[in-house]
């Protein structure tokens, strides 16, 4: 509903911001001024997301290129 799993890059998207989201920080982004989601959606969809498998659950794991031969086509 919220976010799309980009498969080729582990990442999660927020569809409406077009932004890489990262688990931890689901809930908060998802509270904030662009969603405006109630607390008790935004930690189910938080949880819903961290779930997800094959997914970088936080910014020290994610493997940063040097280069992209293609953009990512959800951002």
């Amino acid at each position: 509903e919220y976010f799309e799993h980009d498969r080729d890059w582990l990442i999660a998207v927020c569809r409406e911001c077009k932004v890489a989201i990262w688990p931890a920080h689901a809930a908060a982004h998802l509270r904030g001024p662009h969603h405006r989601v109630n607390g008790k959606k935004a930690q189910q969809v938080a949880d819903e997301l961290q779930a997800w498998s094959d997914i970088v659950q936080h910014v020290r794991q994610f493997a940063v290129p040097t280069y992209v031969n293609r953009p990512v086509p959800a951002l």
